[in-house]
Order: structure tokens, then C-alpha cells, then sequence
């Protein structure tokens, strides 16, 4: 299932990155994997349910 992401979901990956980021897990080309586990693990909590989970993989792809 394709995950479906509103615009709460958006801003809280947003917000992930940038704590991420402030916290030195951004390398020069890209994000580390531990990165992307946070941003699911936060979305699992907060975000919507609607269709596909938000997995790491996911979230690292969502906006290729």
C-alpha cells in the first residue's frame, strides 16, 4: 500500500530533519539511516494512519 501523507505528516518530517540536522546526523551527501528511523518512529506516533505505513524507507524517499 502507497502511504498517503497530509500536510501534518509533511511538517512533522520536516520537523524531524531539522532537529536532525541541529544534532550533526546530515552528512555532506544526505541523511543517515538512523535519521529516517526516528522520522518513522515519530510519524508511527503522530501521524495519519491513512493507507500505507510511513516507514523509514518512506520516509526517505518521499520526496524523489
Amino acid at each position: 500500500l502507497k502511504a498517503i501523507w497530509t500536510n501534518k505528516d509533511n511538517k512533522t518530517l520536516v520537523a524531524v530533519l531539522c532537529i536532525q540536522k541541529d544534532a550533526g546526523n546530515q552528512a555532506r551527501d544526505g541523511w543517515k539511516p538512523s535519521v529516517w528511523i526516528v522520522a518513522a518512529a515519530k510519524l508511527l506516533m503522530e501521524g495519519s494512519k491513512k493507507d500505507g505505513e510511513k516507514t523509514s524507507t518512506k520516509c526517505s524517499d518521499h520526496w524523489t
